[in-house]
């Protein structure tokens, strides 16, 4: 009994994150892998992963996909109101192939869409097919479809039927006129310059009525008296015309140049008829040679001046399409074949100003924001952002372009939050918010010193913090300030981080547990061996899936998608694939062609008894608090003294369950058999039929003896599923007891 006296117990201890700290609180544990935080806050190990796309047929000895590498992007969305669902990926396939590709879930297909496999209208090398250090390939979810932005080529819009590039990178080249006194008109099938108002194309009304009706191009004077009786003159007039592009997703191009002049004389009246009237002397024109747009393009707009000579401005007005109606009057020639169009549209029918933006340019970051999408990050433009039109995604007017660090620096990351739009530099960090008159928008500057490394790597938790990777840790910002939050895993991780690859780490938000998960190449790889995990109130790691990229789905499953390697188990052999390449379903479990393998799940203490290392102690009891899992035994390890490496490991491991009233095991029992339950009020020894219910808490003990340590920590690990609830430790005084120090330990550190 004196014994047992003279031990201390401490309280039991229940771990919510790790920390790197030398001294840290109770409730931070030096390490924390493949572990989750539950509802009831106890630590389970991960499920899983279950492969989502099966990288080939049960039954067949021919895969059906390989993944090559490098790995570049996957997402996940749903379009036109959730009718739609759409998941695309970009790789490399076995044969060095890089394409966008879409996963078709009927088939279990990948179906390329981009790229040099694609069987539709783009048919391009995309680059990128290597492992340098660039960004992944950036997805944006619209209401009618989704942009794509592979590294180094021009962006693209997918609406889930049609593919085409974003917008127009080109500016069409200005259309030719036929008319009065223009180089263009015809004769006898020659080009000539015509001096007169009623040859070649351009007749008066008197000479055309029959096919387009009464001419209504040019200003008459009636107050200038003419020949015969109802008197008038035309007057010297001159228009020009232009030309834009038009998509089926309601993007225009930029206008293009300016056509050579539309001219007519001044012209009297005549005295042929005694019925002819002032407006006989108006004439028509007609503009051709117009340029056709690329792919999706579904119509032309032509733009005109109104008289040059008359009107006193320049402006360019979109001319109307008078020969149709309702939904064929969006542009002036609503087809993309024609090349000719008359024009007998008078000025006062001028009326809509165009719109002309900037071609788009090839850029690599882009996020949706305010209704309008957030472009940045180009050739001459690596520090500019640039907004879209309202809900047109390709538009891009002019002088509308935000440039936040005044020093330049390019442009590494852009996130939509609950306060506006968060845009990085490696160094600084701004907010973009509508301007105080609300006609544009503004940057103000949140941080000059911390930025972003991987615009990949930027998620919003459930209670609307913002997290992502900088130069020296994890950040977050809460509508007020941009704060450390990384400060507890700097030895841990950061510090481990390969600075040449992180520009690839990826990340993604767990709405069901509340996490922040972010895949970080560590320890010198070039690609993601590392996830650290982040809840708001502490971190964790995990390496069950070594994600390349990474996505949510934005439906009612919330799968987290992982684009990556996983050590598994070809269920047709049986074998083990180390690093198997797939798309994987996080915290899932399943049976397909390939079985992940378990991961070891790890919990290990701080070093106990900092504060009092100056009086050595003798750990000699771990008391740990469990929850009924599965059928196995649990290992322990015990260091001391700063070491890195066990000095003892428990000889019988505790059980994972309790023995002297072992529940129904999952996978074991079978559902509706029976089950001898000693605390039933049965028969002793009589089977029941089996009753599932909550998984009972229960503990075991481990007997550990570390003579008279200044220090120790303990290590459990577990390969499979377990679940720690929490843990206490008895040790023993070393001085008060009179314990004797080992031989060759000194007194210090």
């Amino acid at each position: 009994m004196a014994w047992e006296k003279n031990r201390i117990k401490s309280d039991p201890i229940a771990y919510n994150g790790e920390s790197g700290a030398i001294i840290s609180t109770d409730n931070s544990a030096g390490k924390i892998k493949n572990m989750n935080r539950t509802t009831a806050n106890t630590l389970r190990a991960v499920s899983g992963p279950v492969e989502y796309v099966p990288s080939k047929y049960q039954g067949s000895q021919n895969p059906k996909l390989e993944y090559g590498d490098p790995l570049l992007g996957i997402f996940h969305c749903k379009i036109n109101g959730g009718a739609r669902d759409i998941i695309l990926a970009h790789f490399t396939d076995a044969q060095g192939s890089s394409n966008i590709f879409e996963y078709k879930g009927w088939s279990k297909t990948w179906a390329p869409i981009i790229g040099p496999k694609a069987v539709a209208i783009y048919v391009v090398d995309l680059p990128q097919a290597d492992k340098r250090s660039m960004f992944l390939t950036q997805f944006e979810a619209t209401p009618n479809g989704v942009v794509i932005v592979p590294q180094g080529s021009r962006a693209y819009f997918y609406d889930g039927e049609t593919v085409a590039p974003l917008g127009y990178s080109d500016v069409p080249g200005p259309p030719q006129v036929l008319g009065p006194m223009s180089s263009t008109t015809v004769d006898a099938g020659l080009l000539k310059k015509d001096q007169s108002n009623k040859s070649a194309y351009a007749h008066t009304g008197q000479n055309m009525n029959q096919i387009m009706g009464v001419s209504r191009i040019g200003d008459v004077d009636p107050s200038i008296a003419g020949v015969n009786k109802v008197g008038g003159t035309l007057l010297e007039g001159e228009w020009r015309g232009a030309v834009q592009w038009l998509d089926k997703w309601g993007n225009v191009s930029a206008i293009s140049g300016l056509s050579e002049s539309a001219k007519v004389d001044r012209q009297s009246n005549s005295d042929e008829t005694e019925d002819e009237r002032v407006n006989r002397l108006k004439v028509q024109i007609a503009w051709t040679g117009i340029p056709l747009g690329r792919d999706a393009t579904v119509g032309r707009i032509l733009c005109r001046t109104r008289d040059l000579k008359i009107s006193g401005t320049s402006q360019l007005f979109e001319v109307p399409n008078y020969s149709g109606t309702g939904l064929l009057n969006y542009a002036s020639i609503p087809d993309n074949t024609s090349g000719l169009f008359p024009d007998n549209v008078p000025d006062t029918w001028l009326l809509k100003i165009p719109m002309d933006p900037d071609p788009v340019p090839t850029f690599k970051l882009c996020k949706l924001a305010f209704g309008r999408l957030w472009i940045a990050n180009w050739v001459g433009g690596e520090g500019v952002i640039r907004p879209s039109a309202p809900l047109f995604w390709g538009t891009f007017p002019k002088n509308q372009e935000i440039i936040p660090d005044p020093s330049g620096s390019q442009i590494t990351g852009m996130w939509n939050c609950n306060f506006g739009l968060l845009a990085f530099t490696e160094s600084s960090t701004f907010l973009i918010t509508p301007n105080n008159s609300g006609d544009g928008f503004k940057a103000a500057i949140l941080n000059n010193r911390i930025g972003c490394v991987s615009p990949d790597s930027i998620g919003t938790l459930p209670s609307g913090l913002t997290v992502w990777l900088a130069n020296d840790g994890f950040y977050a910002f809460d509508g007020k300030v941009v704060k450390r939050v990384s400060e507890d895993i700097t030895d841990n991780v950061i510090k481990r981080i390969n600075k040449g690859s992180r520009s690839r780490a990826c990340a993604a938000v767990d709405m069901t547990m509340g996490e922040y998960r972010c895949g970080i190449p560590v320890d010198g790889s070039k690609t993601n061996n590392l996830t650290a995990v982040y809840d708001a109130t502490g971190w964790r790691e995990r390496d069950d899936v070594k994600m390349q990229a990474v996505c949510v789905t934005r439906d009612h499953r919330s799968y987290m998608l992982a684009l990556g390697y996983c050590d598994a188990r070809d269920t047709e052999t049986p074998a083990d694939v180390d690093n198997l390449a797939s798309v994987w379903v996080l915290d899932h479990n399943g049976r397909g062609v390939y079985e992940s393998k378990d991961s070891e799940g790890l919990v290990e203490t701080q070093w106990l008894q900092t504060a009092g290392s100056f009086r050595r102690s003798t750990p000699l009891r771990v008391r740990i608090w469990l929850r009924e899992t599965t059928k196995g035994d649990l290992s322990i390890e015990v260091f001391r003294d700063w070491r890195e490496n066990p000095v003892v490991e428990t000889a019988v491991s505790p059980k994972l369950y309790p023995t002297d009233d072992p529940p129904p095991f999952w996978n074991e029992t079978e559902l509706g058999g029976t089950h001898v339950d000693r605390l039933r009020p049965t028969t002793e020894g009589e089977p029941i039929n089996n009753a599932w219910s909550r998984r009972r808490p229960h503990w075991v003990v481990a007997d550990v003896m570390v003579p008279a340590a200044e220090v120790y920590k303990f290590r459990m690990k577990y390969t499979g599923d377990w679940e720690l609830v929490a843990l206490m430790f008895e040790r023993l005084d070393s001085d008060g007891g009179g314990t004797k120090i080992p031989r060759g330990v000194s007194s210090g550190s």
